[in-house]
Order: structure tokens, then C-alpha cells, then sequence
């Protein structure tokens, strides 16, 4: 397959005043699926390189959290705090940072484009609004189930109509923990009037309880379906509890030095 990315953005890239994060308690549903590359494609602005597996599909991760509760820069506290996103795979720079305090292991830095972060919690959607990320609101999330069964999470986008999706995931939990330090750096772009693009940075200390095997299913009008990516998709999947720390930048795409959004 040839590829028909251009003009990547200099991974990674920091402009704006920092907002910084803190998730406690993190309970999460976690899974990677392979997608269509041109569809993936059609959702990350050109100047972005989206990474391919050999089989030339792009790579999707899927996260469904539960947080016991999430602190905007020390001040103000969301409990709870339930949050889905869903990211498309970039390549980036090749980095191996050593493993955070109380871990044994570090993963290699990712590097992601963020869709809008899907929030229940009205202070949240604010909080995020005020900071300038791209939200969406919807009506509930849900985690069900404990690690070693079988594990379901739902997100309802409208009850009214009743678009949202799914996930149930088979993961066998391993006899100990893998204590882990994940890096990832996400990027996402949106406005009209006003482009502005947002760099996130995430280490998370992480306990992997196990791994396994899920499905996604979406109605036609739920995010995942608009979004080109179907209603079914099949993936693998981490049963993983942490702790995570999050910076955000966001500034006017027009800065200098920095190119200016395409209309997405």
C-alpha cells in the first residue's frame, strides 16, 4: 500500500500555558483495533504521519475510564470523573525513558491523535471548554465487571435515539501484576474561527492485571460509525489499573512557527 502522508508535524511539540492533570483510582477498559488506513487517514490532518502495522492497517486505541477522581491543577476536583477517548496511532520519534518510582517496567513513547474526549460530567465538559479541548458530551459511561472475567463497557451518546456503543472483552488475569510506566504524547486539532490545536503529554504508573481479546460494537449513528470506522471491530485488550499525570497545551494554530489547521 503507499502511503499519502505529507508534511509531518516535528514530533514533540509544546505552545500555551500548561494545564496540568492528576487521574486517581483509574479503572479502565483499554483496547487496540486494527483499522482501515484511509480511514484513519481522512480523520488526522495531512501533516500528521499515521503509523502502519506491516499489514498496512492504521492502529485505533480505545479507552473507557472510570476515575475515582480527575484534579485540574491542584484546584478543582471532579468525582467522579468517566471519560471515553478514542485515538488513531502517529509515528513519532523512537524514545525509551527509564520506568517512573514503584514500577519495573517502561514501555517505548507513543505518540496519538486524539478525537474529541467524550465526558458525562457537566463541571468536566466546562473544565474542558474553558481550557480549550474538544469535548463531547454524552449521557452516561459505564465499566462493568472485575479483572480475570469477563469485562463490559458501555457509552450511551442518546438515550432519545439510542446511538452509542460497546465493548465486551475475555481477559484471563495474570498471576502478578506487571507494574508499568506508559508515556504517550496526543495531539488533536479543531475550530473554525479560531484553529487551535491541543499537545497533551501522559505518564501514567500502571499496574497490567492481563490481556485478552474484545469487541466494539456501535449503532450506525454512535461515534465510532460517524467516524468511518464501522460498527463492529475486533481488538486485544489490557485489564490495567493506575495512576496518571497529564499536561495540556492549547494555542491558536496560527502562532508563529506553527501551520494552520485545514477545516476538519
Amino acid at each position: 500500500m503507499t502511503r499519502v502522508d505529507s508534511g509531518a508535524v516535528p514530533l514533540p511539540a509544546e505552545r500555551g500555558v500548561p494545564t496540568h492533570m492528576t487521574m486517581t483510582g483509574v479503572r479502565e477498559l483499554l483496547g487496540y483495533f486494527p483499522i482501515d488506513y484511509h480511514a484513519a487517514r481522512t480523520l488526522v490532518p495531512s501533516r500528521y504521519l499515521v503509523r502502519t502495522a506491516p499489514d498496512g492497517h492504521a492502529r485505533l486505541v480505545l479507552y473507557i475510564q472510570d476515575c475515582d477522581e480527575l484534579t485540574v491543577d491542584g484546584l478543582l476536583p471532579i468525582r467522579p470523573m468517566r471519560m471515553a477517548n478514542l485515538w488513531i496511532e502517529l509515528d513519532g520519534p523512537a524514545e525509551q525513558l527509564p520506568p517512573e518510582p514503584g514500577t519495573t517496567y517502561a514501555l517505548p513513547t507513543s505518540y496519538w491523535y486524539a478525537l474529541p474526549h467524550q465526558t458525562v460530567s457537566r463541571l468536566a465538559a466546562l473544565g474542558f471548554t474553558a481550557i480549550g479541548v474538544d469535548r463531547q458530551s454524552v449521557e452516561a459511561i459505564s465499566l462493568g465487571g472485575r479483572p480475570g472475567q469477563q469485562r463490559s463497557g458501555h457509552v450511551l451518546e442518546n438515550s432519545a435515539t439510542g446511538a452509542g456503543y460497546s465493548c465486551v472483552e475475555t481477559t484471563p488475569a495474570w498471576p502478578t501484576p506487571r507494574l508499568t510506566t506508559g508515556r504517550r504524547w496526543f495531539y488533536h486539532e479543531h475550530g473554525r474561527l479560531l484553529p487551535r490545536r491541543a499537545v497533551g503529554h501522559v505518564v501514567c504508573r500502571a499496574g497490567f492485571l492481563g490481556e485478552g481479546q474484545i469487541e466494539l460494537h456501535a449503532t450506525h449513528d454512535a461515534l465510532p460509525s460517524r467516524l468511518g470506522l464501522g460498527t463492529q471491530l475486533h481488538g486485544t485488550t489490557h485489564t490495567v489499573q493506575m495512576h496518571c499525570r497529564v499536561t495540556i497545551r492549547v494555542a491558536p494554530i496560527g502562532m508563529r512557527g506553527a501551520p494552520r489547521c485545514p477545516a476538519l
